[in-house]
């Protein structure tokens, strides 16, 4: 009898274990690993050190085993840091990049698991030992990240491979490009609302632009707009044109961007959408052209802006931050972009940070377990109005159009766009600096213009391109 019942006993053991039953009905010992203590080492840029306190407090809330050091780096010495680190085995758990830096780290990213199982330690009163509970949470899919951020990240965060999707990050904010008007001199010229279209912008720079007759000396800008080294982020202003006038960016994971028509979209017959693109923004900055309005000699464009030198500069979020602080008097507004309108499509530049893990993690349920956690709705919105940044999350847009701050980007998110820039998104900044200025030393021989940028064109694609195989190290 006492034989038979050890056998039976030894049966029921052995079903619960083959049909997945025995943590339930024996409890946590087989899953102690799971609640062990965990230290999550998370490295960003920007934001204060505290800015995710809350979320990190409401985490180790329901996993008191799990404590997260976060260290914050200054932008110059961020990546250095982050490489060295990496390279000696010493690297965060979790880590910052921005979105175009993806594909150049996409080697040392530990993709989302597709499920991610995790101990529950909770206390219920200080006099109990704490409870534990083991738990799964099912990774994202492609079609999910599509559902719950904005287009953009599914561009920039998913890839798919033999197996299926695979999720490399996800965001808790993502900043656009806007329009940052100077009242005041629109003002002066009897200009009553800032453009919302290039046709209104360009009679707007028109007006306010003042140019000394003799010596073509820009007394008053119109607009920094046009230049290439002088102007922040030239390279985003410059690919939102290009993506207003219908140009396709990659394809396939080649750069395509000076390829003729794309799309259905009506463009000249002797040129490309990225060429009309160039050959409108440069002649901004171009002497005796009709807008010419802007001088890379005359400093950065920020500057000028935020001493009221210029009308117009284009910008993101955290230059509306930054003037609060530089220019507390500057009487300036802020809208979304000028658009091309029907049939072209509506676009505006992504620029943000996406959050991520370390191929070298040892937590790897844990670390996306919290960064799954931390950009969810409830959590984010927190972090979302300390920070006063624009949200990477569609259910978040609607809120933020009625924040008066927030609403010139947040009005833009549902169409804001970014694009692939491969292994080495420095090296196309760089390039489409080069491409703006050999447009403009172009623009002044006056010598088959269009021909001229076409090769401009190629040359900058072909550098990018080449770019694309190089390696971290």
């Amino acid at each position: 009898m006492i034989l038979r019942r050890i056998g039976t006993f030894f049966l029921l053991i052995l079903f619960l274990s083959t049909t997945g039953l025995s943590c339930t009905l024996l409890g946590p010992s087989g899953d102690a690993a799971l609640f062990a203590p965990v230290t999550l080492e998370y490295w960003r840029v920007y934001d204060p050190s505290d800015s995710l306190a809350e979320i990190s407090a409401a985490y180790n809330n329901i996993h008191k085993n799990v404590a997260i050091n976060f260290r914050t780096f200054r932008y110059e010495e961020y990546e250095q840091q982050l490489l060295d680190a990496l390279a000696e085995d010493r690297g965060p758990d979790m880590f910052s990049l921005p979105n175009s830096w993806i594909g150049r780290y996409e080697t040392k990213i530990l993709p989302m698991p597709r499920v991610m199982k995790v101990g529950y330690v909770k206390r219920t009163k200080e006099d109990e030992p704490p409870a534990q509970s083991a738990g799964t949470q099912e990774g994202y899919t492609a079609k999910q990240i599509q559902t719950l951020f904005l287009e953009a990240v599914t561009h920039d965060v998913t890839r798919r491979d033999v197996k299926g999707d695979v999720i490399l990050g996800l965001p808790y904010s993502m900043d656009v490009l806007a329009l940052f008007f100077n009242r005041d001199l629109l003002n002066n010229e009897s200009i009553d609302s800032p453009p919302t279209t290039w046709t209104e912008f360009e009679e707007a720079v028109k007006k306010i632009t003042k140019i000394d007759e003799e010596t073509q000396k820009i007394l008053q800008s119109g607009a920094a707009f046009g230049g290439g080294k002088s102007i922040q982020r030239a390279s985003d202003v410059i690919s939102m044109l290009m993506m207003q006038n219908g140009a396709e960016m990659t394809q396939n994971g080649a750069v395509v961007f000076d390829r003729a028509a794309v799309g259905g979209i009506q463009v000249s017959e002797d040129g490309s959408p990225a060429l009309n693109a160039l050959q409108y923004y440069t002649d901004f900055a171009s002497p005796g052209k009709e807008y010419y309005t802007w001088d890379d000699e005359g400093g950065d464009s920020f500057e000028a802006f935020s001493q009221g030198r210029t009308a117009f500069f284009f910008g993101y979020s955290y230059h509306d931050q930054l003037l609060k602080q530089k220019a507390p008097r500057l009487r300036y507004g802020v809208v979304p972009v000028p658009q091309i309108g029907y049939p072209n499509p509506q676009a505006t530049f992504a620029n943000y940070w996406v959050e991520t893990v370390s191929k070298k993690t040892r937590y790897p349920q844990y670390t996306w377990d919290f960064l799954r956690f931390a950009t969810q709705k409830d959590q984010a919105e927190g972090y979302l109005k300390r920070t006063r940044k624009p949200t990477a999350l569609r259910a978040l847009v609607e809120t933020q159009k009625r924040d008066e701050d927030l609403e010139p980007f947040a009005s833009q998110l549902l169409f804001a766009k970014s694009w692939y820039q491969g292994k080495n998104p420095r090296l196309m900044e760089r390039a489409f600096v080069d491409m703006i200025s050999d447009g403009l030393l172009n623009a002044k021989t006056g010598e088959d213009e269009r021909g001229q940028l076409g090769a401009i064109l190629k040359k900058t694609r072909e550098r990018i391109s080449a770019g694309y195989d190089q390696m971290l190290y």
